[in-house]
C-alpha cells in the first residue's frame, strides 16, 4: 500500500499518542490538520484510506490508531528499535500469559454475564494499553521476586 506524507504524518502522530496513553486517546482531525502546519485541509480522503486498510479508525471528529495501525508501525521500526521492541515484548510476555489465564479463568468461572463481561473488558483494555501493561509487569515481577 501506498501511503502519501500525510497519511504518514496521521499513523505517526496516532502512534506516538498510543504509545504515551494507551487506547483511551483520540485525536481530533483539526488538531491533525493544525500539526501538519495546514499543509493539507482535506483529511476525509487520507483517513478514508487509511481506515479502509485498517491502520486507524474514526468517527465523524476524531482518530485514533487500530492494533494492525501498532503493528505496522512497529514492524516499520528502524532494525535497533525493533530489537528493543522485541525485547520488551519478550519480557511482557509474562503479562500476556497471566491476562490470557486470568481471561480463561473467567471464561470458565460462574460468574454471571454483566460480571463476566466486565472483567473481560477490562482484560481487553488492560492488553491494550502499553501503560497499564507495564503496570501489571512491574506488580507480577515484584510478586515473583
Amino acid at each position: 500500500m501506498k501511503i502519501t506524507p500525510f497519511e504518514k504524518f496521521i499513523l505517526i502522530s496516532l502512534y506516538n499518542l498510543w504509545k504515551e496513553y494507551g487506547t483511551s486517546k483520540v485525536k481530533t482531525f483539526e488538531a491533525l490538520i493544525e500539526e501538519y502546519e495546514f499543509k493539507e485541509t482535506n483529511i476525509r480522503k487520507p483517513m478514508k484510506t487509511l481506515i479502509t486498510a485498517g491502520l486507524v479508525d474514526g468517527d465523524s471528529y476524531s482518530a485514533w490508531i487500530t492494533p494492525k495501525g501498532v503493528r505496522q508501525m512497529e514492524a516499520a521500526m528502524p532494525s535497533d528499535k525493533n530489537t528493543t521492541a522485541r525485547e520488551g515484548s519478550a519480557q511482557t510476555s509474562i503479562t500476556m500469559v497471566f491476562l490470557k489465564n486470568f481471561e480463561q479463568a473467567i471464561g470458565k468461572s460462574e460468574l454471571q454475564s454483566p460480571e463476566r463481561e466486565i472483567w473481560l473488558h477490562g482484560i481487553t483494555q488492560i492488553s491494550q494499553n502499553p501503560i497499564l501493561l507495564k503496570t501489571l509487569e512491574t506488580a507480577l515481577k515484584n510478586t515473583i521476586e
